[in-house]
C-alpha cells in the first residue's frame, strides 16, 4: 500500500479550461479522498471567468495554491517554489509539461524529493529547434520517473528524447465516471430541448478550444458533404483565439447556421454530451484527449484522429472510428454510417464498456500512486 505523500504539482501556467486543469481537477480530489496532500505551484492563472466551479475545488482538494503572475520560469516561479517546498515539505513533486520539469529538477535537487514528470502534449513533425531542446531537458534534468498518458507519448519519450524505458510508466488519464453517465430517456429529451435539438436530428458534438489545430473546419466541412436529407447538427461548445475565423467559415448559409451551433466556453460538457449521438475529434495534436473519454462514458461514438490517444481509446470499427488526418470526406464517410441506429448503439456500448474499464479516476490514481512509490526508491538511490 502507497505510504501518504504530500506532493507539489508544478505548473508553468494554469488554465482552467484546459485538460491539464481538468486531469489535476480529478487527481487531487482522488488524493485528498485517500489522505494524501497537495499544493500546487502555477504561473498565471486564466479561465476563472468561465470555470469557478473547477478552481474552487481545485482549492478545497489542496493545502494552498500558489500562483505567481509572471511567465517567467526560474526568475519568479524559483523563488516562490524553494519557499513553498521548505513550507509544504513535499515527498514527491510532480511536474505537468517539461519545461516544469527543469524547475521541479532543481526544486528536487534541493528539498530531496523525487522528481515526477507528465507531459500532457505530443507536438507532431516538431521542429528540431523543439526536439533538441525537449531532448536535452529529458537528458540534462532527468526525471525520476516520467508518466505518458498515452502510447504515443510513450513512444516520444524514448525513441526521440532518448528517456530510458524503464522509467516510463504508461498512464491514460482518467475521470470520475459518476460524472458522466449514459443519460437516460428523459435527461436525453430534456438536454435536446435546451439546445433546441429535434430527437430525429444526428447530434455530433466537437468540443474544445477553438483554433485551427482542433479541426473545426473538417468537421465543417465533413458535414457539408452529407446529404442535404440527413438531419445532422454539429454542437461546438468553447472559445479561443480563432472563434471568429472559424464561425465565419461555417455560418454561410442559412442551412449552415441549421446544421452547426457554436455554445461559447461551458462550465462542464454534461448536458451536452447527454444531448449528442456523437463525438468529433479531426484534431491535429493531442496528447490524450480526456473529453474523448467523457463522451464515451456519456453514450457517445467517438470519431477521432490518430493523433496521440487515439489508440489507446478506440479500437477502430468496434467501439468507434480513426479517420485520416485532414480527410473530411471520410470523417463524412463515418458519421453518414452512423445513421445506422444499430451501428450506432453497438459501437456507443463498446466505447463505454471500454471507458469504464479503462479510464476512471479510480484506476488512473492507484497506478499514480504506484509510479510516486517507485519514484521516492529511484530518489533514494541518487
Amino acid at each position: 500500500m502507497s505510504k501518504q505523500h504530500r506532493v507539489m504539482f508544478l505548473l508553468r501556467r494554469l488554465d482552467l479550461n484546459d485538460g491539464v486543469s481538468s486531469h489535476l481537477d480529478t487527481l487531487c480530489g482522488e488524493l485528498a479522498s485517500r489522505g494524501h496532500a497537495a499544493m500546487i505551484l502555477s504561473g498565471p492563472v486564466s479561465g476563472q471567468e468561465t470555470m469557478a466551479e473547477r478552481l474552487e475545488r481545485l482549492r478545497s482538494a489542496t493545502e494552498r495554491i500558489d500562483a505567481v503572475n509572471s511567465h517567467g520560469l526560474f526568475r519568479s516561479l524559483l523563488p516562490a517554489g524553494l519557499k513553498a517546498a521548505r513550507a509544504f515539505k513535499p515527498t514527491v513533486i510532480h511536474a505537468h509539461g517539461l519545461s516544469a520539469s527543469a524547475l521541479g529538477r532543481v526544486l528536487s535537487w534541493i528539498s530531496g524529493a523525487p522528481l515526477v514528470t507528465t507531459s500532457h502534449v505530443l507536438i507532431d513533425q516538431p521542429r528540431r529547434s523543439q526536439r533538441v531542446k525537449a531532448g536535452l531537458l529529458a537528458r540534462m534534468m532527468p526525471s525520476d520517473r516520467m508518466i505518458a498518458i498515452s502510447s504515443a507519448l510513450q513512444s516520444y519519450f524514448a525513441d526521440t528524447l532518448g528517456v530510458r524505458s524503464s522509467r516510463i510508466d504508461l498512464i491514460p488519464n482518467g475521470i470520475r465516471s459518476d460524472d458522466y453517465t449514459i443519460p437516460t430517456p428523459s435527461q436525453r429529451s430534456a438536454a435536446r430541448e435546451a439546445f433546441g435539438l429535434t430527437a430525429e436530428a444526428l447530434v455530433c458534438v466537437l468540443p474544445g478550444r477553438l483554433d485551427r489545430t482542433k479541426g473545426h473546419h473538417i468537421a465543417v466541412e465533413a458535414i457539408r458533404r452529407l446529404g442535404k436529407e440527413r438531419p445532422v447538427v454539429c454542437l461546438f461548445p468553447g472559445s479561443g483565439d480563432g472563434a471568429d475565423e472559424i464561425i465565419r467559415h461555417a455560418l454561410v448559409t442559412d442551412r449552415d447556421r441549421e446544421r452547426f451551433r457554436f455554445l461559447g466556453q461551458l462550465p462542464n460538457l454534461r448536458a451536452v454530451f447527454q444531448a449528442a449521438d456523437v463525438l468529433l475529434l479531426p484534431s491535429h495534436n493531442e496528447g490524450f484527449a480526456l473529453v474523448v473519454v467523457e463522451a464515451m462514458l456519456s453514450g457517445c461514438v467517438p470519431v477521432r484522429t490518430p493523433s496521440a490517444g487515439a489508440s489507446d481509446q478506440i479500437e477502430d470499427g468496434v467501439g468507434g472510428f480513426i479517420v485520416p488526418f485532414a480527410d473530411p470526406t471520410a470523417l463524412a464517410d463515418r458519421i453518414e454510417r452512423l445513421f445506422d441506429p444499430d451501428l450506432r448503439h453497438r459501437l456507443a456500448d463498446a466505447a463505454h464498456a471500454r471507458a469504464r474499464r479503462e479510464f476512471t479516476a479510480d484506476v488512473m490514481t492507484v497506478r499514480t500512486l504506484r509510479t510516486y512509490d517507485m519514484a521516492i526508491v529511484a530518489g533514494a538511490g541518487r
